[in-house]
């Protein structure tokens, strides 16, 4: 989302929208689930708390850092890593309460891998719309 004039007058940048909240929301998650594993969990659950915690957190600081310069249907790339990253934590969340819920996180791990590999594709390869835009 860009700013816009009336924005710029008053000094103020525009709502940063919903992919940036959830990306906020995984943050928080997160650092809440570190501290579980840190503090509340059981040894058999650490190992997995921890891989949710950072997962979690480092996908969420990179979608945050990827919506300034993800345009267009890279936008629909971040969405994705996003939505992985949220499967993934959730399949290890809830595996101790639902011990079915660990055959969600291969998908959450394939589509961050695939939407990582297609972001690099996206940076590197220049499409005719990004090449003609104005940096």
């Amino acid at each position: 989302m860009s700013p816009t004039a009336g924005d710029a007058v008053q000094g103020r940048l525009p709502r940063p929208g919903p992919v940036f909240g959830l990306a906020c929301l995984l943050a928080g998650l997160s650092v809440a689930l570190a501290a579980m594993a840190a503090h509340a969990a059981g040894p058999q659950q650490v190992v997995r708390l921890q891989s949710a915690a950072s997962q979690g957190l480092m996908h969420a600081v990179a979608v945050i850092a990827l919506l300034r310069w993800a345009t267009g249907r890279a936008r629909w790339l971040v969405v994705t890593l996003l939505s992985g990253a949220w499967l993934f934590v959730i399949a290890l969340v809830l595996a101790p309460f639902w011990p079915g819920a660990t055959r969600f996180a291969p998908w959450g791990g394939s589509a961050m891998i695939l939407s990582w590999l297609a972001l690099a594709g996206w940076a590197v390869w220049p499409r005719a719309e990004r090449r003609n835009a104005a940096p």
